[in-house]
């Protein structure tokens, strides 16, 4: 029987530990990785450290490399902090921003698991909105947009958010028509993003 070579097996086995890697589609990466000769390993091995260096934001949850806690976003004072948009992941979060059509901040969830039940980290983000929520001018958002994929579970998690938040925002809005059932705002393109934001109730 055939057996891999074993640093190839270990970098395939960490690989699957990866979102949407199963063990096949790691092992063709390990290998992939492993035929691309001896000056990348390096090259990936320091991106890989550097990326053990990137931050998550302590008040909306996104990644950056900014000297303190704070993202670039939420730490921009031409913003409107007290119109908050909540996604469930990063490339939600960049679409949107690359998009250019939202001028408040926003609030990273996570995924939302397939049961709508949400996991204690996300439970956890949640009182962390809370709290930021309650330190906004009158103890209260403006708006909160609820910009969940529209997928079923997508959809629960809108209403479960809508249900904890009640006292903490003035209104609560959805993403409007634009984004079809069942499309992901990861792959949607800026006018798509733009039309759905405008549309929002």
């Amino acid at each position: 029987m055939l057996k891999l070579p074993k640093a190839v097996k270990e970098l395939a086995e960490l690989l699957s530990n990866l979102p949407t890697l199963g063990p096949r589609q790691a092992t063709r990466l390990a290998i992939h990785l492993s035929s691309k000769g001896k000056d990348f390993a390096p090259n990936l091995s320091r991106a890989l450290l550097s990326v053990g260096n990137i931050k998550e934001c302590s008040l909306c949850f996104n990644l950056h490399e900014e000297s303190g806690n704070i993202c670039g976003i939420c730490s921009d004072k031409n913003r409107d902090s007290s119109t908050i948009m909540v996604l469930e992941k990063e490339t939600d979060l960049m679409s949107m921003e690359n998009a250019g059509v939202f001028g408040g901040t926003y609030f990273l969830l996570g995924l939302v698991p397939k049961t709508g039940i949400l996991e204690i980290e996300q439970k956890q983000r949640l009182e962390s909105l809370k709290e930021r929520l309650s330190n906004l001018p009158g103890n209260r958002a403006k708006e909160i947009i609820l910009a969940f994929n529209a997928t079923p579970h997508g959809e629960f998690a809108a209403e479960l958010f809508a249900r904890e938040l009640k006292d903490l925002s003035s209104k609560f809005s959805r993403l409007g028509r634009g984004l079809p059932t069942g499309g992901e705002i990861e792959f949607a393109d800026a006018d798509t993003l733009a039309g759905s934001l405008d549309r929002r109730k």
